[in-house]
């Protein structure tokens, strides 16, 4: 799953529940900006930390893409990426948005 972050959270590859990352196409500045004013997170350079909630949120509705999605925390939480409703998600700068 890719979450794109721009003014307002978006997530691509939701099918994709094996990968988790993030990308932008706003400086460093901005990017911090954008997720501390929406709560969502906080950026961290190579990576941030977003509300799972909030990934949740975006994601689809089904029950079985929850379920994955839930595994998938699952998951990164046996990794160590993961710090009460935190996860840590690599970041990278988008080439295309």
């Amino acid at each position: 799953m890719k979450v794109v972050i721009g003014k307002h959270l978006a997530v691509r590859e939701t099918g994709d529940l094996r990968r988790l990352s993030a990308t932008s196409d706003l400086s460093p500045e901005e990017l911090s900006s954008a997720l501390e004013e929406s709560g969502a997170g906080t950026y961290a350079g190579d990576h941030c930390w977003l509300k799972v909630a909030v990934l949740r949120a975006l994601g689809p509705g089904e029950d079985e893409w929850r379920a994955g999605f839930d595994g998938m925390i699952a998951y990164a939480a046996t990794r160590g990426w993961v710090a009460g409703d935190w996860v840590r998600v690599h970041f990278g700068p988008s080439s295309s948005g």
